[in-house]
């Protein structure tokens, strides 16, 4: 099997506030690129926050812990982000476990 093959029913999710701005999405996607992301939706504020959710599954190297911890760490460099949140691992994707509800 292909190493970077991605496990959905064992993911974790990342939920991150950044500040709107022009090309903030495609800063967190670039990032994100390198990375087994399975999940990804965003919603912006009237106030000018934008909510990401971000999902990450586990390689088939089994890596997902350190996977998540690199994404989060990645994303808190980024210029307008102001908090990365890292959730409990979702036992599996179809369950509803680790779903956000944007506010």
């Amino acid at each position: 099997m292909n190493p970077t093959t991605t496990h959905p029913a064992e993911s974790t999710t990342l939920r991150l506030e950044a500040t709107a701005s022009s090309g903030m999405l495609a800063r967190l996607t670039a990032v994100l690129n390198p990375h087994p992301v399975i999940g990804f939706s965003f919603s912006e504020s009237a106030e000018g926050v934008i909510n990401v959710t971000v999902r990450v599954g586990r390689t088939e190297s089994g890596a997902a812990n350190w996977h998540v911890q690199r994404v989060a760490a990645r994303l808190r460099r980024i210029v307008g982000v102001m908090t990365v949140e890292v959730e409990a691992r979702s036992p599996s994707a179809d369950s509803g476990a680790g779903v956000l509800v944007g506010s």
